[in-house]
């Protein structure tokens, strides 16, 4: 069971975008799949898996409560971030349907403990975040079929993602067809522009052509010699 919890975990982490950031400061193991297991048991990696789904959660009251805590700098704020994780999962156990938190969550928590509890948070974390996304509460009988069930959920979740994207290429088509429709209605303006200005340009050049004519007339009336001709 455990190695399919985890690739769920993996999953529902990759869905709501979870970067662990520059882990050098924690561990020269690098974030994948496989290495996960080993890298949920690390204390420092927990605490970067916690802010992140806890502000997944409720963002506001997670940026007030570790605001302090976003770095654990010696074992004083070790102590206070555990105090302040008690709470959050305490208050998170029905809502997220975690499981009963034992005492040893908070001091050696096995490796199925911490992936099963990992796993409660990142499935609420998408719940709220899909249903902030499409206008769904959590009655939603779009969302019913999921219950107790990961995996289904994880596929319920990417069904409507995948109609969320549908209706974006939708709205991108129709907005290609608005702006193909203005530029056309663009391209007619200018063509006829350019007409009205060759209407104008070729009226010109006749008046100057009859103004130039009219000149030579005047001149030769006048007895001037023709231009290119020597006078008698």
């Amino acid at each position: 069971l455990q190695p399919k919890m985890t690739t769920l975990l993996f999953d529902n982490l990759s869905l709501l975008g979870f970067s662990p950031g520059n882990l050098d400061q924690i561990t020269s193991v690098k974030y994948s799949l496989k290495t996960l297991p080993k890298l949920v048991q690390m204390f420092r990696f927990q605490h970067r898996l916690y802010l992140f789904l806890f502000d997944k959660i409720d963002p506001k009251k997670a940026a007030k409560d570790f605001k302090h805590l976003q770095e654990l700098l010696d074992k004083s704020s070790e102590l206070e971030f555990k105090k302040l994780l008690k709470q959050w999962l305490l208050n998170l156990r029905d809502s997220a349907g975690l499981p009963r938190l034992m005492p040893r969550y908070f001091v050696s928590p096995r490796l199925c403990d911490l992936v099963e509890l990992f796993l409660c948070l990142s499935l609420h974390a998408l719940l709220l975040d899909q249903q902030r996304l499409f206008g769904l509460s959590p009655s939603d009988p779009i969302l019913a079929p999921a219950a107790g069930r990961p995996d289904t959920l994880g596929l319920r979740l990417l069904e409507l993602e995948t109609a969320d994207l549908c209706r974006q290429a939708a709205a991108s088509a129709a907005a290609r067809s608005r702006l193909a429709d203005a530029s056309q209605r663009l391209g007619r303006c200018l063509a006829q522009r350019l007409r009205a200005i060759a209407v104008e340009l070729a009226d010109l050049q006749r008046e100057t052509d009859s103004l130039r004519e009219a000149s030579r007339e005047a001149a030769v009336a006048a007895g001037s010699p023709l231009p290119g001709r020597s006078a008698p």
